[in-house]
């Protein structure tokens, strides 16, 4: 079986464009994606981009993804705050994206607490 950092490592890269060190990944509660309907479980994994990988993202504004399989994604870059009101994206991945970010707020007051 494939390290799932690896396997994510390189989805992140064809969706994208970015190659990523999946050493940077940090694994995060695997949950139910719609619990009502199915016991299909989603991973999930995040990483901070620093200023530069930023702006390669920003700057790169050609489709990617497998396209000899027809499949094409665009990067689109938001801030979390205007998330809510747009329609960006689905209650899933709003979720997914405040777990993150919440779990890095936790880490960074365990981290000021012992100084």
């Amino acid at each position: 079986m494939a390290d799932p950092r690896a396997v994510v490592a390189d989805e992140f890269t064809k969706e994208t464009g970015l190659a990523i060190d999946p050493t940077r990944l940090r694994a995060h509660q695997a949950r139910q994606v719609a619990v009502t309907l199915s016991t299909h479980r989603s991973r999930l994994f995040s990483f901070q981009l620093n200023a530069a990988e930023l702006d390669e993202l920003r700057s790169d504004v050609a489709a990617q993804g497998a396209t000899a399989e027809s499949e094409r994604t665009y990067v689109e870059i938001a801030r979390f705050g205007d998330l809510p009101t747009s329609a960006t994206v689905d209650w899933n991945t709003l979720g997914a994206i405040t777990q993150v970010l919440l779990a890095n707020e936790s880490r960074a007051a365990v981290d000021a607490s012992e100084l």
